[in-house]
């Protein structure tokens, strides 16, 4: 419906446009409109890439260790083989924390 709306909007001549926004309660519709349909999806998107930002390498390595521990205590992997996942998980982790460091450090 609003992909019409707005079709039908676009295909209006500049001054018609104009004029039908200039005649529409902005003020009465921002206020009836909750604050989390004003803000939108991509406002939320947005804060969780904020948020995710240096952080998904980390998430990534905590998600192999929990996995290599589970496999473990199922007994599918012994436990050479859950220390080199860990080992694997803690390299992918400090190497993320080593190219965070040099990226801030002056030059």
């Amino acid at each position: 419906m609003a992909r019409l709306a707005w079709r039908l909007f676009a295909a209006l001549p500049a001054d018609e446009q104009r004029s039908f926004l200039a005649g529409l309660p902005l003020r009465e519709l921002l206020e009836a409109t909750p604050l989390w349909q004003r803000l939108g999806r991509w406002t939320m998107l947005t804060r969780v890439r904020t948020w995710l930002k240096g952080k998904k390498t980390y998430l990534t390595a905590a998600a192999g260790a929990l996995g290599a521990l589970d496999a473990w205590a199922d007994g599918q992997l012994d436990g050479l083989a859950l220390l080199a996942a860990l080992w694997a998980a803690a390299q992918a982790a400090f190497l993320r924390a080593g190219i965070a460091k040099r990226s801030e450090a002056p030059t």
